[in-house]
């Protein structure tokens, strides 16, 4: 069954600002990052936005589904380009109903998933924001397989749910310090070992390696 899955699986690539579901659409496709990065962002009642999660290339833009819900309960917008594998839900699920190993992995997919936005709400809460900050440049990092991120303060403000102010001063710490460099939308990586000093712990799956070096490939997905 999952190699006739893997035949319906349709090659996307994602552009930065991308945004590849909005609250309250209709879910028809869920995807699956091969590279880059998409973040999950919840909407307030004031119209604000906030992180409660990251996608890369071990998750699932779609989880929703396997729940049974019909609509995005969130907008998932890419941060870092690159990109994923395209499937109908339909598809999805019929295979999920067919084959027990594909369901437990989805549902751990879920599982997992369902975990970061609750740690998400716990770090909001307890975690300054330039440790969020660090851990989100780090995460971003990997994802795009360089030390630039191309980022501005305004979408870091809206991703870390916070003042643009605040968000400038973190970063102007984390500047000053030596541990990034900031310069017309980008952010560079000084130091990843002094920025994951500053990070809070929330972000680990997604954080750079022990490793000074990134991978010069990114993991390819695989049904098993």
């Amino acid at each position: 069954m999952r190699r006739s899955l893997q035949a319906s699986l349709e090659l996307v690539r994602f552009t930065r600002g991308q945004i590849v579901a909005a609250p309250g659409t209709a879910v028809q496709h869920a995807y699956l990052p091969l590279t880059g990065l998409v973040a999950l962002l919840a909407t307030g009642p004031d119209g604000e936005t906030v992180q409660v999660g990251l996608v890369g290339s071990t998750g699932i833009v779609g989880t929703p589904v396997l729940l049974r819900e019909t609509q995005w309960p969130y907008a998932a917008l890419v941060v870092v380009p690159g990109e994923a594998y395209r499937l109908r839900v339909s598809i999805l699920l019929a295979a999920s109903a067919q084959d027990a190993i594909l369901q437990r992995l989805l549902f751990r997919c879920a599982q997992q998933q369902l975990q970061a936005m609750a740690q998400a709400s716990v770090c909001h809460r307890f975690h300054s924001v330039q440790e969020r900050l660090s851990g989100w440049l780090l995460a971003a990092a990997r994802a795009a397989g360089t030390d630039t991120v191309a980022v501005t303060q305004d979408l870091l403000a809206q991703l870390l749910g916070a003042p643009r102010t605040v968000v400038s001063r973190a970063a102007t710490v984390l500047e000053d310090r030596g541990l990034i460099r900031q310069q017309h939308g980008r952010v560079r990586i000084l130091q990843r070992g002094g920025l994951r000093a500053h990070a809070c712990s929330c972000g680990t799956p997604f954080h750079d390696p022990p490793s000074e070096q990134y991978a010069d490939r990114p993991p390819r997905r695989s049904f098993g």
